[in-house]
């Protein structure tokens, strides 16, 4: 597709800006999973969509010229929908936009190409000043501005503020001297974003994120008002505040901000106002730093007099903060680990689409280290379907707690105000069915007590981080956005910061760079592009002297902010020659200065092993393919892993610790068993054990008993998977079967063999949704001395629980489906009872497809069709006794 411009007279253009239906979903920074660190790797729902075409020149219509890329533009939280690019002034009389390829819009569901206020402009504008200047967010790219000169550009000497001139009228009355004058006339008004969730009283415009006195008031009127009616009743208390993310498009402006901006970046903004609107004022440096102190304060702002307002005000209440800050999908230009850093509890988010977690999740982690808290928050299980279970959600909680969350803040629990309406209330996809007529709720127990005993567990001590990146200083700062160059090596944690834990938190003891709180790093990562602010550069300077190894993937040229004055880049370039040597730096290279020393050119895993510190926890056998999660926290006598198998498939492993002089002992967060582990020995540096996890397993490792042996001192026992130990009965037909009366199923019925309940020749049994108990007798022999015997339910859908002579032996809710029924076996005659549980899908399903006063179930919202296939239920088996000694 191809639109065309014909000047007639020649006409020179320099920037172009348009508006285009955005598609779904761009460069937003938003969920990214850290699962590649690739270039091209955006994160989940994330993708660089493709130009929608290029700007071309000609002066004949006929030879035409390339001047641009025309990028797409992605879906924001907000309703922001122009961009502008800028490219070098180029003089023709034809201009064309040459669509093309703009691909399939995924947002909307077609190919179309809406595209409007398209503007051609003679004069230069700063390239993509729409997110460089707030008004939206987007990834942090290069800079494109050419480098216009001249009357291109705003000389700021000759920038003249009206601003007293203009009447209570709104008319301005100016005796303008001689010359060609371009009047702008500037304001702020609210962004108009209302609330997207909450009770119909509870909506209304989103707060002012930038503003002290705004905070104040919805503290006053949405907390206070909490407050004032909990006090009533005596000895009552509110423990707390839980900020949501924040999801309410950009904001650059407030009504202090000007003097803000001064009193934080330390000159006046009024002359550069124009930059803010894309011009550019003095030069393309000037103008792009001066747009990077606007985000900054941005930055600061938001975290300073919102998160930090909202903070105080709990503090002398008496309660703490925890926040998503500012959150998952990052709306202002905002320094996520700074806002974090305003909040007693840091929080991050994920949800049950992201199996390896979330880079946001690792944010919280990060803040809680560098700014010295212990917990670290998520919302939990996000975007749950309808048939979501215990078995479903162990892997994405595994995954949160290796990224070093160790507290779960479930999303959601919902009211249930009838007792005779089930399911009951239901709400969307983004809602987990966490509420008591669920119907797994009574058999969920061992799935909760496990998050709260690996929460609890890792909660302790201080988390064991090798690695500490600086992301610089500009925004929005996130991990998503630095894109973590070089890449995070495996078997070794890392932190992340910006400048403000970078200058006031961090020093170098022994090598080592230190924090107040305890928390120590051996590797300082600069990650933050060849931009650094002249006082991160004086600081730099100061740790490497110490005895600090810092690894740069590039070397400071500049520095990012107008606030550093004329002598800031002379003063960066003149720090990067110390530390780096003069002149243009090799492909790799070393240069030590003091005690310490910067290197480039190398990967973090190499410098690392250099310093002799060996990988935290590796793999040193293993099936391949094999996927363990892991996290480290020491206290002052004891060093805790936390492994996680995140395959599908049971593994045996021998696991490598970077721990010695301890015996490692098995804590299983399921049970709350310990063991001491039997096999395992020094190799080198570490010490490997022996494990066997089973399919989406997690186990704690724990060394504190003090030893000077070398290996394993007891027998050793091998590890050994459920599945693999040999079968010594199978608990063949016919099964009792007890269904709950008053949904659909018969009382009772045999299953000559275990089958679904969806194979039933019964309608009744096939729609069933709930519990059922199966009964069984079977004859065992006395067992051998130290035989355990395990009980294998084989498939079960969704959770059963067990009971064995009258001996209830707990509830199993993930594969693989076996309990040790030893203890409450007998010689001769035994009686098993099985009571499983699937979901409330199968009934849905059905009542679905009749009419509401024949209907079984009642819900608020029915994701189900009568076409929908009902999932597997009940128990499947095959049923199997199972043994770790063979019976004779």
């Amino acid at each position: 597709m191809l639109i065309q411009f014909d000047y007639g007279p020649a006409y020179t253009a320099r920037s172009i800006s348009y508006s285009q239906r955005p598609n779904w979903k761009a460069l937003v920074i938003a969920t990214q999973v850290p699962t590649s660190w690739a270039d091209d790797a955006y994160g989940e729902n994330m993708r660089l969509n493709p130009p929608i075409g290029q700007l071309e020149a000609s002066d004949d219509g006929h030879a035409w010229r390339g001047l641009c890329s025309l990028p797409a533009i992605g879906q924001q939280h907000d309703s922001w929908t122009q961009q502008t690019i800028s490219f070098p002034a180029t003089t023709a009389r034809f201009f064309r936009l040459n669509l093309k390829g703009w691909g399939y819009n995924d947002r909307v569901k077609d190919s179309d190409l809406l595209l409007a206020a398209v503007v051609l402009r003679n004069e230069a504008r700063v390239d993509h000043w729409e997110s460089k200047s707030g008004n939206v967010v987007d990834f942090s790219n290069p800079d494109l501005t050419p480098a216009y000169q001249g009357n291109e550009t705003i000389d700021p000497a000759h920038v003249v503020d009206l601003t007293h001139q203009l009447g209570a009228d709104g008319k301005l009355t100016w005796d303008a001297p001689p010359g060609r004058w371009t009047v702008l006339r500037l304001g702020h008004t609210p962004t108009g974003v209302r609330t997207k969730h909450g009770r119909p009283e509870t909506m209304g415009l989103e707060c002012d994120k930038l503003s002290a006195t705004a905070a104040r008031v919805q503290f006053e009127n949405y907390v206070g008002v909490l407050l004032r009616e909990i006090r009533r009743a005596p000895g009552a208390k509110l423990a707390g505040i839980n900020i949501d993310s924040a999801e309410h498009g950009s904001q650059n402006w407030t009504s202090d901000f000007e003097m803000q901006f001064e009193k934080r970046r330390g000159y006046s903004l009024r002359r550069f106002l124009p930059v803010m609107m894309g011009r550019i004022v003095g030069s393309r440096e000037q103008s792009e730093k001066l747009l990077f102190d606007v985000r900054r304060t941005i930055a600061d702002l938001m975290s300073d007099a919102y998160f930090g307002t909202f903070q105080q005000l709990c503090h002398a209440a008496g309660m703490t903060s925890m926040a998503q800050a500012p959150g998952i999908a990052t709306c202002l230009p905002s320094d996520n680990i700074q806002a974090k850093g305003r909040t007693d509890i840091p929080m991050g988010e994920f949800w049950m689409t992201q199996k390896d977690g979330t880079i946001d999740c690792k944010e919280a982690a990060s803040a809680a280290h560098v700014y010295g808290l212990r917990v670290a928050a998520a919302e939990a299980f996000t975007g749950s379907g309808a048939d979501v279970q215990p078995a479903m959600m162990k892997p994405f909680a595994d995954a949160a707690l290796a990224l070093g969350i160790n507290r779960f803040v479930v999303l959601a629990s919902i009211h249930q105000p009838w007792d005779d309406r089930k399911p009951g209330v239901t709400e969307d996809r983004f809602y987990l069915p966490y509420q008591r007529h669920n119907t797994w709720w009574e058999e969920s127990a061992g799935f909760w007590n496990t998050l709260g005993r690996s929460s609890h567990l890792l909660q302790q001590g201080r988390a064991v981080v090798d690695v500490l990146y600086h992301l610089g200083n500009d925004t929005p700062l996130k991990i998503a956005t630095s894109r973590l160059r070089p890449a995070p090596p495996a078997g070794y944690d890392y932190d992340v910061m910006g400048d403000e834990v970078f200058l006031a938190r961090t020093r170098v003891e022994d090598g080592r760079i230190v924090l107040p709180d305890g928390m120590s790093y051996r590797l300082l990562i600069l990650a933050g592009g060849q931009r650094m602010s002249l006082a991160a550069a004086r600081h730099l300077k100061t740790l490497v002297t110490a005895g600090a190894v810092v690894l740069a993937l590039n070397k400071p040229l500049e520095s990012p902010s107008l606030g550093d004055g004329t002598r800031g880049d002379e003063e960066v370039r003149q720090i990067a020659d110390e530390l780096w040597g003069s002149g243009p730096s090799a492909v790799a290279g070393e240069k030590k200065t003091g005690a310490g020393r910067v290197v480039w050119g190398r990967s973090p895993a190499n410098i690392l092993a250099e310093l002799k510190i060996g990988r935290d926890f590796a793999l040193a056998e293993a099936r391949r393919g094999a996927s363990v999660l892991f996290a480290h926290r020491a206290t002052a006598d004891k060093d805790i892993y936390f492994l996680a198998n995140h395959g599908p498939h049971g593994e045996k492993i021998t696991a490598a610790f970077r721990v010695m002089g301890r015996v490692p002992e098995f804590w299983d967060p399921e049970t709350g068993a310990i063991t001491r582990a039997t096999d395992w020995q020094i190799v080198g540096e570490s010490t490997q054990v022996k494990i066997s996890l089973e399919a989406s397993a997690s186990l704690f490792v724990i060394f504190r008993e003090k030893s000077s042996s070398k290996q394993g001192v007891e027998p050793a026992k091998p590890a050994v998977l459920i599945r693999e130990l040999p079968v010594v009965k199978t608990l063949k037909g016919p099964w009792q079967v007890r269904f709950t009366p008053g949904w659909g199923a018969p009382e009772k019925i045999e299953m000559p063999t275990l089958q679904s309940w969806t194979e039933a020749a019964d309608p009744g049994v096939r729609a069933y949704s709930g519990s059922a108990v199966y009964t069984h007798d079977f004859d065992l022999a006395a067992s051998a001395k130290n035989e355990r015997v395990w009980l294998d339910l084989g498939d079960v859908a969704v959770v059963a629980s067990v009971n064995i002579n009258g001996h209830s032996l707990g509830t199993v809710w993930k594969a693989p489906y076996a309990v040790d029924i030893t203890d409450a076996l007998q010689p001769g005659r035994n009686q098993l009872e099985v009571r499983a549980t699937n979901l409330w899908s199968n009934r849905l399903i059905y009542d679905s497809g009749l009419p509401e006063a024949e209907r079984k179930t009642w819900v608020t919202w029915n994701p189900y069709r009568p076409t929908d296939t009902a999932p597997p239920s009940g128990l499947i088996g095959p049923v199997l006794l199972r043994s770790t000694v063979s019976q004779q």
